[in-house]
């Protein structure tokens, strides 16, 4: 396996799960961009090195924040796509964020929506 490729798979396996009981919402940390199609480039260029991808995604799309690593509280996940990244299988994601993580206060935001990829775990292609 490459190592951007591997580095590409914990960028976004890092968008570790966990169900906060009461509302049915999650919070997750990882790679999260406004559109699919700035998921779909940032795996497509990435370099190894996850900041400078970042940087590349959003001069392209003229925004300092279209993509981004953040803590984030979501609801309504929604399955929009598929991307392979060497041999396995990453699920693009639709999220509805509701709520920000910074140095561990959290923020809640007005309901909106981004995109992000779940690793298929075992799901090798």
């Amino acid at each position: 396996m490459k190592l951007i490729e591997i580095g590409v798979k914990i960028a976004f396996a890092l968008f570790i799960v966990f169900p906060v009981h009461a509302q049915e919402l999650f919070t997750g940390s990882g790679i999260i961009c406004d559109t699919r199609e700035q998921v779909e480039r940032y795996v497509a260029i990435y370099d190894g090195n996850a900041e400078n991808t970042i940087e590349l995604v959003n001069a392209e799309a003229n925004s300092k924040s279209a993509c981004g690593e953040a803590q984030v509280v979501y609801e309504a996940v929604k399955e929009v796509g598929h991307i392979r990244i060497d041999h396995s299988l990453g699920k693009i994601v639709q999220l509805t964020v509701v709520g920000i993580g910074r140095n561990g206060i959290w923020d809640v935001v007005e309901p909106h929506t981004q995109f992000t990829i779940f690793m298929v775990s075992g799901q090798e292609i």
